[in-house]
């Protein structure tokens, strides 16, 4: 992600009329960092849940007779909610990474010199020039040929 970003600046440099897609530059890096920071931390509170002791635990309080089991279930069941949507949040922060890298490439790729590129040139093309001159060539031969007999 860095380098994508060192590569989009360095593409913009020195053009006045790029100024706004540098800044833009500079606010996704500051979101990927935002990004970064909530995927390190969704990751590592997910790191430290033990799912298969909650698993076991739901499943012991629902076999309980037990009055207090109701309500441990639903305090289970809402912290299964919670780490579903830490999860979601791990996921979007991943994507929202993987979409800025993307974006970054794309200034890159988009900005380069020679972005339009063709095998023909309009005007002048030294191919056709050289085709020109070769079949030039092979009609005067023709023809002095044809002066002398041959």
């Amino acid at each position: 992600m860095r380098r994508a970003a060192r590569e989009a600046l360095r593409a913009t440099r020195g053009d006045p009329t790029l100024d706004t897609v540098r800044t833009q530059v500079h606010a996704m890096v500051g979101r990927a960092e935002e990004l970064e920071g909530t995927r390190v931390a969704c990751a590592r509170r997910l790191g430290r849940v033990d799912r298969t002791a909650l698993d076991l635990k739901r499943r012991v309080y629902a076999r309980s007779g037990a009055p207090e089991a109701v309500d441990a279930l639903a305090w289970l069941a809402a912290e299964q909610d919670e780490l579903l949507r830490v999860e979601r949040d791990l996921a979007s922060s991943v994507m929202g990474l993987q979409r800025i890298e993307s974006a970054l490439r794309v200034v890159t790729l988009r900005l380069r010199e020679d972005r339009g590129t063709r095998a023909r040139i309009a005007r002048l093309d030294p191919v056709d020039g050289a085709a020109v001159e070769l079949r030039l060539r092979d009609e005067a031969m023709e023809e002095a040929n044809g002066a002398i007999g041959h």
